[in-house]
């Protein structure tokens, strides 16, 4: 029926959209008509009054068509630009999580590599051991292969020290870790040790020696008869600070993968904003009908 499709025209010409959808609508609309054009033809009116009714019962509902329509348009509109802002950080979040395992990556290669400063202070130790651990008094012989020592660690040690647990019972008493592991500690008097070696061979004037101030600067290791004492270079204590800058300051994972983590989770909310609002819109456009 012409004034029927003339009608529905009228209503959706200034709606914008999707055409198949606003299509699909107006089919919607044409047909409640005809029904109700046949129902009224059914009651005895004839067809041109039938269409009028019809119509004229219609008319209030075309402002509700027409605002939902349009409002039906801009959450559409709204949805396209959540769903390509939820990609984007999608897209970001991939992107930086590909950088943060190669950061990740080169920071434990880089402390790996610094693994040696760990095994050097253990090796260190067992080289000094190996030579007093059968002697209860130094003898001239233990100083040279002490010296020995000393010269293949040359490029990191400053000094190597052997004091005898006798008379210092009472710093080993406070300081039991060390009978376990090579501990750093505050440099013990040197003027107390058996034997002193240093650059230039035996160091005969104890009492001229400054201690390292750096607090991770010397090492000390005990068991039942002796105590052995070690000093890094100056120049050494760099590598010392780095290594434990990065072992015991080293960034969390947190820290690596904040980036990811951030616009993966804008991603993750975006996605749910705009699955929800899917529904919605879906509902909407089937009270629309």
């Amino acid at each position: 029926m012409k004034q029927i499709e003339k009608y529905v025209t009228s209503i959706y010409k200034d709606v914008s959209g999707n055409r198949q959808e606003i299509e699909d609508l107006m089919q919607e609309m044409r047909s409640h008509l005809m029904e109700s054009v046949q129902e009224l033809k059914a009651e005895g009116h004839s067809e041109d009054a039938a269409v009028r009714i019809a119509i004229e019962n219609f008319g209030g509902k075309q402002h509700i068509v027409k605002g939902l329509s349009e409002f039906f348009h801009v959450q559409k509109t709204f949805l396209r630009y959540l769903k390509t802002i939820a990609v984007l950080a999608f897209v970001l979040g991939c992107i930086f999580l590909v950088f943060s395992i190669m950061e990740q990556n080169e920071f434990n290669n880089e402390l790996k590599q610094m693994d040696f400063v760990g095994e050097d202070k253990e090796r260190m130790m067992e080289d000094v051991y190996e030579v007093i651990q059968n002697s209860s008094e130094l003898s001239p012989a233990d100083e040279e292969k002490l010296t020995g020592v000393y010269d293949k660690y040359e490029n990191r040690l400053n000094l190597i020290a052997v004091f005898p647990v006798k008379g210092l019972e009472d710093w080993l008493q406070e300081n039991m870790q060390a009978l376990q592991e090579p501990v750093n500690h505050f440099p013990i008097d040197y003027e107390r040790a058996a034997v002193v070696i240093g650059s230039e061979g035996t160091i005969e004037d104890k009492a001229e020696i400054k201690p390292s101030d750096y607090d991770y600067g010397t090492v000390v290791k005990a068991n039942d008869k002796w105590i052995v004492q070690y000093e890094y270079k100056t120049s050494y204590e760099s590598v010392i600070e780095k290594q434990l800058q990065m072992e015991n300051y080293g960034p969390s994972l947190l820290d690596f993968y904040k980036f990811p983590l951030f616009f993966s989770t804008i991603a993750i909310i975006l996605w749910a904003l705009w699955a929800s609002l899917g529904r919605h819109t879906k509902r909407l456009q089937e009270t629309i009908s």
